[in-house]
């Protein structure tokens, strides 16, 4: 028995990753609440929707995380990329983007903040052209605080 781990063998012909297969909105749906379920967020709040006029995507969710928390914030761009890898294999495209509303648990609408993720830029995103970091800046966040 060898003891050793053995070395792959280079070959002249590259091995292509095959492309998945696009999914639709119902398959979409289905593995973006499959893929929350390992986030800290209230899974019964849990609202996943896509627009069929628009195609846009609509994520509603309550989180124990205070809106302005470094942990909030980790949580709404692992959500937002998540989100964004699956809904690039969609077809028809979601040429309008992702709208991610997550609302601190109680507060009644005071703190909950609206992500908004362009479809333009998740298609440059899922094909290299840009960067997460690139990414992640464009998205456009909105507040909604008490009066």
């Amino acid at each position: 028995m060898p003891t050793y781990t053995p070395i792959p063998t280079p070959t002249d012909t590259p091995i292509l990753t095959p492309t998945p297969a696009p999914l639709t909105d119902e398959m979409a749906i289905a593995r973006i609440k499959e893929a929350l379920t390992i986030h800290p967020i209230h899974q019964d709040t849990l609202e996943v929707e896509i627009s069929r006029d628009r195609r846009r995507i609509t994520i509603s969710y309550e989180t124990d995380y205070d809106s302005g928390s470094p942990q909030f914030r980790w949580q709404i761009i692992t959500i937002g990329l998540t989100v964004a890898r699956i809904i690039a294999r969609v077809e028809p495209p979601i040429s309008d983007g992702i709208r991610i509303a997550a609302m601190p648990t109680g507060r009644e609408d005071i703190g909950l903040k609206l992500v908004v993720i362009k479809g333009d830029d998740i298609a440059a995103w899922s094909i290299g052209l840009l960067s997460d970091q690139v990414f992640i800046s464009r998205w456009r966040t909105l507040t909604l605080m008490e009066d």
